[in-house]
């Protein structure tokens, strides 16, 4: 047989031969051999189209396997890109979103990239979530992009599941605050700690899980047993009086309307009471307590007290011989007083500098002025003074700001609240005059 007819007969054999063997192998036996010169185990380009990453190491042609793995791979990244695209068209911005759902596209099958299935897989989660359009499911999924993963049917059941417990709170609204609880075993898991929490809280269960989903989250032996410990480190306060049924019962109409402390750590909630039971001495806590439960879930230190430091130097006079101090009474009587913005509280250390001010000035001007421009006006507060004085606070403090305006510097000293005192403030403000 002619010599070049065999090899015409043989080539394909051979490269059919080659390309099947495992990458790796091939490299070695083009060049990583001891007695190969390093030279010769570079690729030689030819050509500005072809780059080092499309070449086989170690072989002067094409690797055709490494250079499908290059084709492919830039495949991939055009799907992704306009996965990407599609999901800042349904009005998702946020980077850290759109890289959750890259990441949850990466590990899964390839058609989460696929805009055709997301269009799809979008339109049926948000007929099953009872959500009025696709961006609302959009907006569902990125904060949950397992939820892809489960077949629409699958939460519609969930939904359908937790409502036939709850049929006098708006699940879809308990749900769009916390999605993935429906990336939880409802039927096995959560219905568990429903009921656990029933037992304790009765008919306040619905709406303590509607503002603090978060707690079908912990396992159910553990929820029930810090449930039981948070109860009795109210009781050991001493708040409620003697421990009875009565004491039990505060603290358990506490805990349900402060639900955020039932995932707070046992020693964060017991630090903070701690810090309440020296911050207003001869204060009945029960009644601040049980009037504002949500203040618990303020921070005390850098929130808490320093708007009672204000009040304090405010309102008491060392002159005065009183048994209770105002600020204890004004306290006791309207424990919200503490909630209001630390901007607005900037306002009182304004006034407080400038002029006299009583405590129904401070209820004006942290109950009636629900905006900064309204306290200007019934104030009569020249914007270019406050701008300056708040200027002036932050430079002492060394407190630097990106923005200028009035807002910002409002917000910045409100934030600096803990940092700034009042006769500090006043003193400063004094030598400045001088």
């Amino acid at each position: 047989m002619r010599t070049d007819i065999l090899l015409a007969f043989m080539a394909p054999i051979a490269r059919a031969f080659w390309l099947s063997r495992p990458l790796q192998r091939r490299h070695s036996s083009l060049g990583h051999g001891k007695n190969v010169h390093p030279e010769a185990m570079q690729p030689q380009l030819t050509g500005s189209a072809t780059s080092a990453d499309d070449l086989a190491i170690g072989s002067e042609l094409p690797d055709f396997e490494v250079i499908e793995h290059a084709r492919i791979k830039k495949l991939d990244a055009e799907t992704e890109e306009r996965a990407k695209n599609f999901w800042s068209s349904c009005g998702i911005k946020s980077k850290s979103r759109l890289s959750s759902l890259a990441k949850f596209g990466r590990r899964a099958p390839s058609r989460y990239f696929d805009v055709a299935f997301l269009q799809q897989r979008l339109e049926k989660i948000a007929e099953a979530t009872q959500l009025g359009s696709i961006e609302e499911a959009a907006d569902l999924v990125s904060r949950a992009p397992s939820l892809l993963g489960n077949r629409p049917e699958t939460l519609a059941k969930k939904i359908a599941l937790l409502e036939s417990y709850f049929d006098d709170i708006d699940i879809i609204r308990m749900v769009w605050k916390q999605p993935t609880l429906l990336a939880r075993d409802v039927e096995n898991t959560i219905v568990r700690n429903i009921m656990s929490l029933e037992e304790i809280f009765g008919d306040t269960t619905a709406r303590l899980v509607e503002w603090q989903p978060h707690i079908m989250f912990i396992q159910h032996e553990v929820l029930k047993e810090h449930v039981e410990k948070l109860i009795e480190l109210f009781i050991g306060t001493g708040a409620f009086g003697k421990a009875n049924d009565n004491s039990r019962a505060e603290a358990i109409f506490i805990l349900s309307r402060a639900p955020s402390l039932l995932v707070y750590r046992f020693d964060t909630v017991q630090s903070a009471l701690e810090a309440w039971a020296n911050l207003l001495p001869g204060t009945t806590l029960c009644k601040v307590w049980s009037k504002f439960p949500t203040i618990l879930q303020a921070d005390v230190d850098n929130t808490i007290l320093p708007k009672i430091n204000i009040l304090q130097e405010i309102l008491l006079n060392p002159n005065d011989d009183i048994f209770v101090s105002p600020v204890t009474a004004l306290v006791e009587k309207n424990p919200s007083f503490l909630a209001y913005s630390r901007e607005k509280y900037t306002r009182l250390q304004y006034q407080y500098t400038f002029s006299h001010i009583d405590a129904p000035e401070i209820r004006r001007t942290l109950m009636l002025d629900t905006s900064l421009g309204e306290w200007l006006e019934r104030t009569g507060v020249q914007e270019s003074d406050y701008a300056a004085w708040l200027r002036g606070r932050l430079q002492r403090s060394e407190i630097s700001i990106k923005n200028d305006d009035l807002s910002s510097l409002e917000k910045a000293n409100g934030a600096a609240l803990a940092q700034i005192g009042l006769t500090e403030a006043r003193e400063s403000f004094d030598a400045d005059q001088g």
